[in-house]
């Protein structure tokens, strides 16, 4: 229902009484965001909601909603208007009740606390267990196939998260059997203290006893992503105090999110047999359908964020101190960005869906759900045929959609032939290598030079003078920024002195998650830090007659390079496309590449798409 008139409203719930001023032209929804039946079905809602505006009222709530995609992505990149630091919780009971943990936060205490939590689930990191959770997939596949129905849910989405992943925790086995509950518990304080929440607030006091006690370093298992957590304490990387609220960051994301849309993925291909019969014949869109198994299944439903100052969302002025929320699963169905958007299509270009969250708040093991997920359909795509999924139980939780229970079963299926546009595909990709664990390295920092605004170099010389390993153009190298915190960097000086020095050039982040903002901050002459061996995953092909070279943002300095080392071999027979973002300008103006001396070089502020291209005639070169 639409009011044009602006209106006070006394917010009632969860202990709370509040007044909300809703400013003169906002569209008001009246349901009720967090009943059972508007969890139960809650598409409609959200159609309906982003037909009235990109923002509305919600006054049962108290609460402003944003509905759509540009307007929610938006608002998650401005942390420093869309506050999380006073909760993220649809009241304020749960606000204060969860205040202080990474996602209750804001940098600079963020970047601290997501920088201790996410160096063990980031992809490098993952490689390490990918054998085992592809392994284990295979294995689930095969008992699942002997059965003639079993629960999707109980035995097929919660198995690899309540397998291996619990036990990467490392909690005592008391711990890893309540982990779900806990999680779930987490989750129903996120949204408002109804009966749920009221409950989940009696599961999380119970699951935080349980820390003060089992959660000391001699009961959890050794080397796991809890016990580490501790490692960084004894350092002094983080405080003591830091620990307990740094636990709950592996018990509710790893579980609950992953799980719900895993559920998802195959209900959507039980629903949509046609789309699985493409991914048999062309196993590379497996991350696409998991991608679309996200964005249509949104496990986070909402949070909330408040407003640090006045503020305009689509034509309506919002005052400081409102509280937001953030409509994660409407705005992945928002037909202005997703065309047909309530239909699965593996196919889809890109992942710009926000089922993980966008900006700072990302969620931090969106890595590892991608690797569970995508590991359960290439143990698949060879042994499935179709599955034939019931009625799906929606399960009753205040902020995580997803079911509860979803009869299910397997129809076992032989190798189908790939198509010739998959082969041609696999043909112009190679396979990507495995990345081994890196073999660490002591370096000192020869110098430290500032070459432009927010941009330091930093050269590195063996701490030893024993030499370092030669690199090619384009090579880049991990960093240790501390312990458990590994960043990449390119290689940005000529590879002829690549056994005297590594050069590479740091832009500080404004959103930085500790990497960039602590090498600015920390890093001087003469210091000894730690690097990989250089590897390379831009290599050219010198045999090829014509060379499109590609530079995105910081890609621009490895890129030079290249020119530089490859303009005598290909001499007219390659081009230079830059797409350099807002600020990165500056990073590319203090390295000088001969080669971009008369060059016809395009910078472009767009994105830049394939059909886009057209052929320059005076150079062979390809152009916006």
């Amino acid at each position: 229902m639409l009011r044009n008139h602006e209106q006070d409203h006394l917010a009632e719930f969860g202990g709370e009484a509040r007044k909300v001023v809703a400013p003169s032209r906002v569209p008001h929804y009246e349901a009720e965001f967090y009943a059972d039946e508007f969890i139960a079905d809650p598409f409609p809602h959200y159609a309906a909601m982003r037909a009235l505006g990109p923002v509305v009222f919600l006054p049962a709530l108290g609460n402003f909603a944003v509905t759509r995609y540009q307007e929610v992505r938006d608002a998650l990149r401005d942390f420093e208007v869309f506050s999380s630091a006073q909760g993220v919780a649809a009241d304020q009971a749960g606000c204060d009740f969860l205040r202080g943990n990474t996602l209750n936060s804001d940098p600079p205490v963020h970047s601290v606390m997501r920088a201790a939590v996410v160096a063990p689930l980031l992809p490098g990191a993952l490689d390490a267990i990918r054998d085992r959770i592809e392994e284990e997939a295979r294995n689930l596949v095969e008992r699942l196939l002997q059965k003639n129905e079993f629960d999707g849910m109980a035995d097929l989405a919660r198995h690899l998260p309540l397998s291996i992943v619990t036990e990467l925790v490392g909690l005592a086995e008391g711990g890893r059997e309540n982990m779900l509950q806990w999680a779930a518990g987490s989750f129903d304080i996120l949204g408002i203290q109804n009966e749920r929440g009221r409950r989940g607030l009696e599961t999380i006091k119970e699951m935080r006893r349980y820390i003060t006690s089992e959660g000391i370093p001699e009961k959890l298992k050794p080397g796991s992503w809890t016990a580490r957590l501790h490692e960084l304490a004894d350092r002094g990387q983080i405080s003591r105090e830091m620990v307990p609220l740094l636990f709950r960051e592996y018990i509710g994301p790893s579980l609950d999110t992953t799980i719900s849309a895993t559920g998802q993925l195959f209900y959507q291909l039980g629903r949509n047999p046609a789309q699985w019969d493409l991914i048999r014949r062309d196993p590379s869109l497996i991350p696409g359908a998991v991608n679309e198994a996200v964005r249509l299944g949104s496990p986070i439903r909402s949070f909330s964020r408040t407003l640090t100052r006045d503020f305009e969302i689509g034509g309506a002025a919002l005052q400081a101190g409102a509280r937001v929320m953030v409509l994660f699963a409407s705005a992945n169905r928002d037909e202005r960005r997703f065309p047909d958007p309530d239909r699965f299509n593996p196919t889809r270009s890109g992942a710009l869906h926000v089922g993980f969250g966008h900006g700072i708040h990302q969620c931090v093991g969106m890595h590892l759900a991608r690797l569970e997920m995508e590991s359960l359909l290439k143990a698949m795509v060879d042994r499935v045929a179709a599955f034939v999924v019931g009625e799906p139980q929606v399960a009753m939780n205040n902020t995580i959609y997803g079911f509860a229970a979803m009869p299910m079963r397997l129809v076992a299926g032989g190798p189908v032939r790939v198509r010739e546009q998959a082969l041609a595909r696999a043909a112009l990709t190679p396979p990507r290598p495995a990345l081994a664990p890196p073999t660490w390295r002591d370096v000192r920092i020869a110098d430290r030079r500032v070459q432009a605004d927010g941009v330091v170099s930093f050269d590195l010389v063996a701490a030893d003078d024993a030499g370092l390993p030669p690199f090619e153009a384009g090579a880049h190298i991990d960093v240790e920024v501390s312990p458990g915190l590994v960043r990449q960097y390119s290689v940005c000086n000529a590879p002829s002195e690549s056994s005297r020095r590594y050069r590479i050039a740091v832009l500080r982040g404004a959103t930085s998650r500790g990497g960039s903002q602590a090498i600015h901050d920390a890093w001087r002459a003469h210091q000894i830090v730690r690097i990989s061996a250089p590897r390379n995953s831009f290599q050219l092909d010198q045999a090829s007659r014509r060379t499109v070279l590609v530079a995105g943002g910081i890609g621009v300095i490895p890129i030079a390079i290249s020119l530089d080392l490859t303009l005598p071999v290909f001499a007219a027979q390659f081009g230079l496309h830059i797409t350099p973002r807002a600020g990165v300008s500056s990073y590319g103006n203090w390295y000088h590449s001969p080669a971009l001396d008369g060059l016809s070089v395009t910078r472009t502020w767009s994105r830049l798409r394939p059909a886009s291209l057209r052929q320059d005639g005076r150079k062979g070169c390809l152009q916006r």
